[in-house]
């Protein structure tokens, strides 16, 4: 019996690293899209460098916040 509990909780690790890996691959997807998007306001003329350069250090706020 010992050798089936060893098995299963192997086997539930490798489950929960696959789901955190998935989670970190969406918020870093996440990131990237928001920084895209700042990116092409700052290129439509629509935010200054100065103004996005603060939403993107509060994206990366926000995101750094979550991963703890």
């Amino acid at each position: 019996m010992q050798s089936l509990t060893g098995y299963t909780d192997e086997t539930l690790l490798n489950e929960v690293d696959g789901m955190t890996d998935l989670l970190y691959e969406k918020q870093g997807s996440y990131l990237q899209g928001k920084q895209d998007v700042i990116k092409a306001l700052i290129k439509a003329g629509k935010l200054t460098p100065e103004e996005g350069e603060k939403f993107i250090k509060i994206t990366n706020q926000e995101t750094s916040t979550q991963t703890r």
